[in-house]
């Protein structure tokens, strides 16, 4: 992201300077549909024609589906018999996911194995954010407890331990659609197992880890445009929603 903070990782034989990201995301387009075989028939014209239009460079056709990215994957995307997408790791900008994947969506609909409409049977995009926190875990643990989750001290009490962790699923039914969503504090290491495409020593040693996943089951059949619109309302519904959670949790 454009906001970096540079930290000073300690060594045993030198001091070494480390760019650490504010903030990393991921976000992720999926369209799955009535599985058809059909569209294996047509995985290398698929590959041929993403990779041409999205300017996309590397390409894997397996048994089942097409991978199509660039040379650090990441920016991928798929199709297979059974579910198409998009996945972005860290975009500069709310901008780049939506514009790609509404791309995306708008191309594969004029390829012979989707000019049929195909019977939908969900449409999500999940988006994942892990900002960085200026205060220690214990600190941002304590403000996400009293901002967010408001969990009563008398029933940390009544267990008699110390509450060390914690992370809230909430699940959200909106007027287009369903909001699964996770959050909580955490360190760099568990961090790590939801940004496995983020170099380690850049990510936060502490962060606020916030997920939306912002999906519909459609109940008739949609057509290309109309998805194209259900991905730019999600992905900026999550982006928002997220940075409202972030600064209600860690701000003054």
């Amino acid at each position: 992201m454009d906001n970096i903070a540079t930290k000073e990782i300690l060594d045993p034989k030198e001091v070494e300077f480390v760019e650490v990201d504010d903030v990393v995301s991921q976000h992720v387009l999926e369209i799955r549909y009535k599985p058809d075989s059909k569209i294996l028939d047509h995985r290398g014209d698929l590959a041929d024609s993403i990779s041409r239009n999205l300017d996309l460079s590397e390409w894997r056709i397996t048994q089942n589906r097409v991978d199509i990215h660039n040379k650090d994957v990441s920016t991928r995307v798929f199709v297979s018999f059974r579910n198409a997408g998009v996945v972005i790791q860290n975009p500069s900008d709310s901008i780049v996911f939506p514009n790609l994947a509404s791309k995306f969506v708008n191309h594969i609909s004029s390829q012979k194995p989707f000019k049929k409409k195909l019977p939908l049977r969900r449409i999500g995009v999940r988006s994942r954010f892990g900002f960085s926190s200026e205060i220690g875990f214990a600190d941002l643990l304590s403000r996400y407890l009293r901002q967010f989750v408001d969990v009563r001290p008398e029933i940390i009490d009544s267990i008699g331990a110390d509450l060390i962790d914690v992370g809230v699923p909430l699940n959200f039914e909106a007027s287009n659609g369903n909001i699964n969503t996770h959050s909580g504090p955490m360190k760099r290491e568990q961090l790590s197992t939801f940004f496995q495409f983020h170099p380690k020593n850049r990510l936060p040693e502490v962060s606020l880890y916030i997920e939306f996943d912002y999906w519909i089951r459609p109940e008739k059949l949609t057509t290309f445009l109309e998805i194209a619109s259900i991905i730019r309302d999600y992905s900026a519904s999550n982006w928002q929603y997220a940075e409202n959670i972030r600064d209600i949790v860690m701000g003054d």
